[in-house]
């Protein structure tokens, strides 16, 4: 078990991609990556909740991911996650493992069937790598 030797746990933001199949009018790149970096939040803060009402079944603990994301703030490795390994992000957020999870979707049809018609391209893969 991977875990075996972890204590502490920390929960990255998700690296989130969201594509148009025909981009919605009055949207810009720019809102997309907006929307994209809120998600990868959403969803770390969603993991992190889930795993801490299960945390009766695991024999580590989990970094509050407000702490977590301001450690990585202040270290200056918000914007570039994916080119550090995992042992120098351990480091800096002083935990014995880091869970990483990807996820991307497309959006098709209109601006009202694109809600409706989500097509899941990945399911969200999910690496736990300790330090």
């Amino acid at each position: 078990d991977l875990l075996a030797s972890a204590k502490t746990v920390a929960i990255l933001p998700f690296k989130v991609a969201i594509t148009y199949k025909k981009m919605p009018k009055g949207l810009t790149l720019d809102m997309v990556k907006d929307n994209e970096q809120q998600e990868s939040v959403q969803m770390q803060q969603g993991m992190y909740t889930y795993l801490l009402r299960k945390a009766s079944d695991y024999s580590v603990s989990f970094q509050d991911v407000d702490r977590t994301n301001a450690l990585l703030k202040k270290a200056g490795v918000w914007e570039n996650l994916g080119e550090l390994m995992a042992d120098s992000i351990c480091s800096i957020l002083k935990v014995n493992a880091v869970i990483r999870c990807n996820w991307s979707y497309a959006k098709t049809g209109s601006e009202a069937g694109a809600i409706q018609q989500l097509e899941m391209l990945q399911k969200v893969p999910l690496a736990i790598y300790v330090g």
